[in-house]
């Protein structure tokens, strides 16, 4: 008897184009339409699981992708695809043993030897990085075990080796595209090395060659949007009339690469705080919100006539999702920190849904945050502002205007400027703490010593010690960054 025909595989293959075409949020809308019709749709699980990947919702995608393999076992890619996700999640163990799994279906398969690799690295456990790509320093994988074995070097403190390592690698590199990673890591070391005009030239190669989509005045419009929300009267009432839920939330917001990291892990060495790192629950809760209320202004148009019914109803489940999120050995009694960057566009909602809870903000100085961000490969689609210098001072300008419209509204935020921490770490820690209402405790002085492993773009800074290496480092890079200065003094209304 010949296999039943996929009734859905049209709408498959029509989701898969919108994937590949970038348009991942018309291919979600309709994998879930297959999801609904067929809840236990394999394909759609697993495809839904690596659009939600590439948006920056990997807890999302775990739970998608191992509903398929619930349904269909041993499928290699399934398993692969899952230890991405528990990689980006900060689940480094699930990650590892996803891999694992994966080794025993496609036993010596290069690229999840160097996915394996890759998470070993974030560990900090370089003998077992090094295993993972024994035999892959020629060959298909040659350049992406390079790469990761750079960056151990570099981080052993022999960075003139990671450096010649990678350097006749991206001399030789034909198409920029299919050496993003190689590229930045190259950036990396040569500024290690103190080479800026290196440095300089592989950036530039590196944040051309990733392609990334931003439309500034879109996120212009979007970001006028909501704050047109949030300054309605209705809005202005409903968070007036807010309880205490959520007091033992710590909300850690700021620019990407501004001291979030640091500062999260700063506060998960007090026994006191549970580091989360960074979480989805406010953008999950956003579109729970736009579906629950059935309006067709979508988030956060319907927060205009949402009923408070339907917000305390969201505030209960994102509860039960933060309590899920405790790392192990965090008990319901702890503080609980979520340092997603994003969720400062997002703490009016917070300030709805959880008013009990505290806020965190990261300042550091402008060039020097945006240099690091153009300094970096983000994973999935999370940051596409960060690839080009004026999108980056678009962006920039308008988290300004979000939290200064924040704490007029009324919303109280500790503040962390990174000069300063840096180069007074003890005091501005007291700081810190007295203001959440921690008490002093000295571990929080040797974040570096935590066990606790970190698995955003900071993952390896946060095992050093504190350092004020990157303070002012943007001045090395005055020519470079001269686009990035006119653009937000344009973005300011300053030039």
């Amino acid at each position: 008897m010949p296999p039943q025909r996929d009734p859905y595989e049209s709408m498959i293959r029509q989701a898969m184009a919108h994937q590949q075409a970038g348009r991942g949020g018309d291919a979600e809308s309709i994998y879930t339409w297959v999801l609904s019709k067929d809840p236990q749709h394999a394909d759609a699980l697993h495809l839904r699981g690596l659009v939600r990947i590439e948006r920056g919702l990997p807890e999302s995608a775990i739970e998608d992708i191992r509903g398929a393999i619930e349904v269909r076992g041993d499928v290699a890619p399934f398993h692969f695809n899952l230890g991405n996700a528990c990689r980006l999640a900060g689940r480094l163990d699930e990650a590892v043993s996803a891999y694992r799994h994966v080794l025993t279906l496609m036993p010596g398969h290069g690229l999840t030897r160097v996915a394996l690799a890759r998470v070993h690295e974030m560990q900090g456990d370089a003998a077992a990085a090094r295993e993972a790509l024994a035999g892959l320093e020629s060959g298909e994988h040659a350049d992406a075990a390079a790469v990761i074995l750079a960056r151990l070097e570099a981080r052993e403190g022999a960075v003139g080796a990671a450096r010649e390592r990678l350097r006749a690698r991206v001399e030789r590199l034909a198409d920029d595209r299919r050496g993003v990673d190689l590229l930045f890591t190259y950036a990396q070391t040569c500024d290690r090395a103190g080479d800026v005009e290196a440095a300089g030239a592989a950036l530039g190669r590196a944040n051309r060659a990733k392609g990334a989509r931003f439309d500034g005045a879109r996120f212009r419009r979007e970001i006028d949007g909501m704050l047109e929300v949030f300054d309605l009267e209705r809005v202005r009432g409903l968070r007036d009339a807010a309880g205490r839920e959520g007091a033992g939330l710590i909300y850690v917001v700021g620019m990407p690469r501004s001291g979030t990291s640091l500062v999260e892990q700063i506060l998960a060495s007090h026994p006191q705080v549970g580091g989360g790192g960074e979480l989805t629950v406010l953008p999950r809760l956003e579109r729970v919100l736009a579906e629950t209320a059935g309006s067709r202004a979508g988030y956060p148009g319907c927060l205009g006539s949402v009923a408070e019914a339907t917000l305390e109803a969201a505030g209960r489940e994102g509860l039960g999702w933060y309590d899920a999120a405790r790392p192990s050995g965090t008990g319901a009694g702890m503080r609980l920190t979520d340092k997603l960057p994003s969720n400062f566009r997002r703490l009016g909602l917070a300030a709805l849904l959880f008013p009990g809870a505290r806020v965190v903000h990261c300042v550091r100085d402008a060039e020097d945050t945006c240099l690091s961000c153009y300094m970096q490969e983000f994973a999935g689609v999370a940051h596409p502002y960060a690839y080009d210098l004026e999108h980056l001072a678009v962006y920039f300008h308008q988290y300004e205007r979000v939290m200064a419209f924040w704490q007029a509204w009324g919303i109280e935020v500790v503040e962390v400027a990174y000069e300063a921490l840096v180069s007074d770490q003890r005091t501005v820690t007291e700081g810190l703490l007295a203001g959440l209402g921690l008490e002093w405790d000295e571990a929080c002085l040797r974040p570096h010593e935590s066990t606790r492993r970190v698995a955003t773009a900071s993952y390896a800074q946060v095992r050093e010690p504190v350092h004020a290496r990157s303070v002012r480092r943007a001045d090395r890079y005055a020519a470079l960054m001269a686009p990035f200065r006119a653009a937000l003094a344009r973005e300011r209304g300053t030039g």
